[in-house]
């Protein structure tokens, strides 16, 4: 069968066309390191790296919010760690003054040791972070959580008792707060044990007062900070084991960022030598056709009398 020269110079060109095609995908694929650089490459493969791009942002958000929540609940752990020893520090002067026999000059100077551990308590109990939120104020973050009523000369807590919830894996929520406050109190957060020892320390401060008269007040009071310190005690191993789920689920999403970078790479990676090998190919076979082309197309009739 003859094909005629137009039909030559016709497949001549589709391949030199479609060698020049294949070296721009060859070269787009050895500039970006990948196999894939449009849905029209691999349809089914593109579907599973779009797939695969989801996750990776999900676990790296998770990963983030993880890093976060990781250190607001460490801070969290350190306030309570300064509040369990300004407990200890707060029972150990009410027990020297209970008992010993002081004068009410010395009582007065326990007292006024008393009164600036507890500006120590309200402190860590009003704590904020970083970003200047509140730690220990439920979800109303923006509010100072303990402010002294000087009417009432009572201890108030403005906060709430709703949680903060953070996302770290796939329907997975943890808790941000720490509902401290309930640690000085006896019921609906009223703070009572807090008021109860300012109350208590401004008898002591009075040297008006004898320290007989408030004996009982301080037996009461060695009771509920024994109590407080114990509430306190278990929120700090309750943390604990928050951030011990925290670093669980962190070796999770490490190992899946791993699995999603290998998948990646098996979906779209390339053999960076390999294309190289290729591309040099494609140049040398364009050259080869374009020469033969050029050949075919000076020929006419005349080369064949």
């Amino acid at each position: 069968m003859r094909i005629s020269s137009t039909n030559l110079s016709k497949i001549m060109m589709e391949s030199i066309s479609q060698r020049t095609f294949d070296y721009a995908k060859l070269d787009q694929q050895l500039k970006t390191g990948k196999r894939i650089n449009q849905i029209s490459d691999d349809p089914v493969a593109s579907m599973q790296l779009a797939h695969l791009e989801k996750s990776k942002k999900s676990v790296e958000q998770y990963q983030t919010n993880i890093s976060r929540l990781s250190g607001n609940l460490t801070a969290q752990e350190a306030n309570l760690t300064s509040l369990d020893n300004q407990l200890l520090s707060i029972h150990n002067k009410l027990l020297t003054a209970k008992n010993s026999n002081h004068s009410a000059t010395q009582s007065a100077i326990l007292g006024r040791e008393v009164d600036m551990l507890i500006e120590g308590v309200i402190t860590d109990l009003n704590s904020q972070n970083s970003e200047g939120n509140y730690l220990f104020s439920g979800t109303k973050s923006n509010v100072k959580p303990i402010v002294y009523d000087q009417v009432q000369n009572i201890y108030i807590y403005q906060g709430n008792s709703d949680s903060r919830e953070t996302i770290v894996s796939d329907g997975v929520t943890m808790t941000e707060n720490t509902h401290l406050s309930s640690a000085f109190s006896t019921s609906n957060n009223n703070l009572e044990i807090l008021s109860d020892l300012k109350k208590l320390v401004d008898k002591m401060v009075d040297p008006n007062i004898s320290p007989s008269s408030y004996s009982q007040d301080i037996s009461d009071m060695l009771a509920a900070t024994d109590v407080a310190a114990g509430k306190v005690g278990g929120m700090i191993t309750e943390l604990g084991a928050r951030q011990n789920r925290l670093d669980h689920l962190k070796n999770i999403h490490d190992d899946i960022q791993i699995v999603n970078a290998n998948l990646e790479k098996d979906l779209s990676g390339v053999d960076i030598f390999k294309v190289n090998a290729e591309l040099q190919d494609n140049m040398l076979s364009t050259k080869i056709s374009h020469n033969i082309y050029s050949k075919i197309s000076q020929l006419s009739l005349f080369n064949y009398l």
